[in-house]
């Protein structure tokens, strides 16, 4: 999607070869939409409808009609978990599944080896049920390790909410970092020694970038999340909103970091192909199969030449 307006995107779209819709929120799904795909359609350009993590497993139920127009009328759908790919394609849709990318500069070469411990976990007004769940784990924790420290990561919008679940459990020894602060964020990761991700909704970016950070990550089962993480593997798995079974988790791998070394390891590799430049080569991937494909489709559809007329338009 280019700035400019509709206007723009009728000068743009007849010169293109291929058409990318960025559609990863619902507020994208709208008639305007679904009009630049036909159009698009209309002067023969393949249309990507590019989803990302918009697509969840509550939208996919209950799809709303502008999108359900749009995912008819595309070319291909592209997702970034294989929870929604799998949906859109026994559903009959064509689509790939391109994961997030996660910076290379995320990527740190840390060794952990012994826990503190100081938990890090992030927090969004949709999961603050889970979230909570976290804050009394924390609680059995800090009975047993009276220095253990959380930091939660939380956006602008959802900081003030955050701070007053944080009042009201009454505990020290727990921070809120905003994530529109790279510095902060930067330095949350270097100090952390376990990554909690608590609830089974919301993006899976803090956890991502919580691998490729080297911190052993611990997480609730449950949604597309379940494709990152395998229990015992590269990270550990406890059932949402079972605080007894989360505090287990953490205060396990604190009494016995001789684990931490393989779930960080096996996690990095997880990761490894989501670097910006793996993520690219994919979506290049993507482009040259669908126009070539195009190309193939449109050399078909061409009319087939008479032999009974000549080069002059004559019959011969």
């Amino acid at each position: 999607n280019r700035p400019g307006g509709f206007r723009q995107f009728l000068r743009i779209a007849p010169e293109s070869d291929i058409v990318r819709l960025v559609l990863n929120k619902p507020s994208t799904w709208t008639i305007a939409a679904v009009i630049r795909t036909l159009v698009s359609r209309f002067y023969g350009k393949p249309v990507i409808a590019d989803f990302g993590f918009g697509l969840d497993e509550e939208t996919l139920d209950d799809r709303p009609v502008y999108l359900n127009l749009i995912l008819k009328i595309c070319s291909l759908a592209v997702v970034t978990t294989g929870m929604a790919a799998g949906r859109l394609s026994r559903a009959g849709i064509k689509v790939i599944q391109i994961p997030e990318a996660v910076n290379e500069n995320e990527f740190l070469d840390r060794k952990i080896d012994s826990l503190q411990p100081h938990l890090l976990t992030s927090f969004s007004y949709a999961g603050q049920v889970a979230a909570a769940c976290t804050i009394q784990a924390y609680r059995l924790v800090k009975e047993k390790y009276p220095r253990a420290e959380i930091t939660f990561l939380a956006d602008r919008t959802d900081i003030d909410c955050c701070r007053a679940m944080i009042r009201r459990a009454g505990l020290a020894g727990i921070q809120v970092v905003p994530t529109d602060s790279p510095t902060e964020v930067a330095e949350a990761h270097k100090t952390a020694d376990l990554f909690v991700r608590s609830s089974v909704s919301g993006s899976v970016r803090p956890m991502l970038r919580a691998m490729a950070s080297g911190i052993p990550v611990i997480s609730a089962y449950g949604s597309y999340h379940d494709e990152l993480i395998t229990d015992q593997k590269n990270g550990r798995a406890y059932r949402e909103n079972n605080i007894g079974e989360l505090a287990d988790c953490i205060i396990d791998l604190i009494e016995k970091p001789e684990q931490i070394v393989s779930l960080v390891e096996n996690a990095k590799v997880t990761v490894s192909e989501r670097t910006p430049s793996g993520i690219q080569r994919k979506w290049a991937r993507c482009y040259s199969q669908l126009a070539s494909q195009n190309r193939s489709q449109t050399k078909e559809a061409a009319p087939l030449a008479d032999p009974s007329i000549s080069s002059s338009g004559q019959p011969k």
